[in-house]
């Protein structure tokens, strides 16, 4: 699998523009936390590069679609697919033009993806992505009265979902799992109304025809009990995002769960226009035998995928358990890549060059994902037969003829610096060694020539 594949067939306008499309991915896959002179490697194309994503007729979907493409035929190749949505923030210091704020001294963007994976968590590409400006000017709304819906940033879940399901018509096979800010009922209504598979997690305790979501869930009887890995979380930068998910250990937790149906009702806030109730399933999920010192785990979750049976909550709560992996792809965006270290000066460059780091990424995360998710895979599902002969023959990996998609991954981490001894490769020494394992790989392309 070549990350150039994923750009070839971008339609810019001009077969030029293209073809250098495919040159700037296959140099910063080369060096992903590179700078763009450092990864470019001459003034020339550097100089193409800069050109490239400051021209006004290169457009961020137009470089996207070949991976869209590529994403979706993966994807149509597994029973069931996890599309994971979540928003994060791009940050980039010093002045720059036309850029949005993220807070009242942070400069920055959002961006909201959405990235497919298999059931086994495996990454097959992102399938949709969109981003969101604050502007310096914004007047804010009097009177505690909420803005017209066009104009509130929570469109960008559904606008998202409406994109990913019309790009992946015929697969069928989509469960879109969003963490508690997608939990709204401007959003539920069309998911439910277009049929659209989701697990999204419970942010308010809604009123039901019986009481509350809380309630009713607590009332279910308990028909599973199972353990959860659950992942470490760093303390947030800012004070709000601190309070709401404060810092954790990472930990397996005893987990019961229930499950049961019930009709929510509309709100006095929401429109009118909107039904006045919706049946949707819940699945309850809470933390037993909890360590000292950590705060239970606790979920609930509007579904509607079935839940009669325990296998049937089972995979509801794999499948909102999937949602992590987007965190680390975030990572890999932004350490693997140096994404927010990009020195471009104006919104519209920042744009193009996300789009060619987002499958940069997503190949970083892939790596990573298979090793850690399918330790037996054969290394050649991840790898280019050159990349696995230069690891075989290396001094400092010596990679085995018959490797295992994870020994690949330590192999390349070994030649960004990492030691065994010392746990898991982090982003940093991972893109470090896949830097010099791409660049090794070119140079001797060039010698076969």
């Amino acid at each position: 699998m070549r990350i150039c594949d994923e750009m070839r067939g971008a339609e810019l306008g001009d077969k030029r523009l293209s073809n250098r499309a495919v040159e700037i991915v296959r140099q910063m896959a080369s060096a992903p936390a590179k700078s763009f002179p450092k990864a470019t490697g001459d003034d020339s194309s550097l100089e193409a590069t800069y050109r490239f994503l400051n021209n006004a007729a290169v457009e961020p979907e137009a470089i996207l679609a070949p991976h869209y493409r590529a994403t979706a035929e993966r994807c149509a190749q597994s029973d069931t697919v996890i599309i994971a949505h979540d928003t994060t923030e791009l940050r980039f210091s010093g002045q720059r033009t036309d850029l949005g704020w993220l807070t009242t001294v942070d400069y920055g963007f959002l961006g909201h993806f959405a990235l497919a994976m298999d059931i086994n968590r495996v990454p097959l590409g992102i399938a949709g992505m969109r981003t969101l400006f604050r502007e310096h000017d914004r007047v804010p709304h009097n009177g505690g009265k909420r803005p017209p819906r066009e104009e509130r940033e929570s469109r960008r879940w559904m606008e998202l979902v409406s994109e990913v399901e019309e790009r992946f018509a015929g697969v069928g096979k989509a469960i879109h799992v969003m963490d508690r800010e997608a939990d709204f009922y401007e959003l539920l209504v069309p998911m439910l109304a277009t049929n659209c598979r989701f697990v999204i997690r419970a942010q308010f305790d809604r009123a039901t025809e019986l009481g509350t979501i809380r309630e009713e869930a607590e009332a279910a009887p308990v028909r599973l009990k199972r353990t959860v890995e659950i992942s470490a979380r760093p303390r947030a930068q800012q004070p709000k995002k601190a309070r709401q998910h404060p810092p954790r250990k990472a930990r397996v937790a005893n987990l019961k769960a229930s499950a049961t149906s019930v009709t929510i009702l509309r709100a006095t806030m929401v429109s009118r226009k909107l039904p006045a109730s919706l049946k949707i399933n819940v699945v309850r999920v809470f933390e037993v035998d909890t360590p000292d010192g950590c705060e239970p785990v606790e979920w609930l979750l509007l579904t509607t995928e079935k839940i009669k049976t325990a296998r049937d909550i089972s995979v509801v709560i794999d499948a909102y358990c999937a949602r992590w992996v987007i965190e680390e792809y975030f990572k890999a965006l932004k350490t693997g890549c140096g994404f927010e270290k990009r020195q471009l000066e104006n919104r519209h460059a920042l744009l193009n060059a996300l789009a060619l780091f987002t499958p940069i990424a997503w190949r970083l995360l892939l790596l990573r994902s298979l090793a850690r998710e399918r330790t037996d895979t054969p290394a050649a599902d991840a790898l280019t037969p050159l990349q696995l002969r230069i690891l075989q023959r290396h001094e400092r990996t010596q990679l085995r003829a018959d490797a295992t998609v994870l020994e690949a991954m330590l192999a390349v981490a070994a030649l960004g610096g990492h030691i065994k001894n010392n746990g898991p490769p982090g982003w940093q020494v991972l893109g470090r060694g896949l830097e010099d394992l791409l660049l090794m790989e070119r140079g001797a392309a060039l010698v076969k020539m």
